[in-house]
């Protein structure tokens, strides 16, 4: 769903490419809401947002956020349409001012091939040789903190 015309701020989209636990998506849902992003996406093999460790962890946040599910063509129409540049959680990058969709990945598995190649990488600095990463709703969370 587009964002009203009322807003000023450039749109922000969460993306979620097979995250299958619902404690992960709640968490990331509930961020993405509490950080003003305007809406989710979906990418096939994440888990039901409706799941009921969804909607908890979320703490009904997954009611209130526009919600769309489809294939990685769909979201890359939706992006060019909205003038979106996609960021993936893998790898390292920086921001942007413009809007943005913030594509993460499955907990075990990371991102799709085919959406590493639609996205430009972005990530979250950590200390060198501290930790191998993090969970996706931690990552996501403080990416959504940094791009809103």
């Amino acid at each position: 769903a587009a964002p009203s015309t009322a807003t000023s701020r450039a749109v922000r989209l969460l993306v979620l490419d097979g995250v299958q636990d619902p404690g992960n998506l709640g968490t990331l849902v509930r961020s993405a809401l509490a950080f003003g992003w305007h809406g989710l996406f979906l990418l096939p093999g994440c888990c039901d947002p409706l799941n009921d460790k969804a909607v908890r962890a979320s703490r009904g946040a997954v009611l209130r956020l526009p919600v769309a599910a489809g294939q990685l063509r769909e979201l890359q129409e939706a992006a060019e349409e909205l003038g979106l540049l996609l960021l993936s959680s893998s790898g390292s990058g920086s921001g942007c001012s413009g809007g943005v969709a913030l594509v993460l990945g499955s907990e075990g598995q990371g991102l799709s091939g085919a959406v590493r190649a639609l996205c430009s990488p972005v990530a979250v600095p950590m200390t060198p040789g501290a930790m191998e990463s993090l969970n996706v709703g931690v990552a996501g969370s403080l990416l959504m903190f940094a791009l809103s």
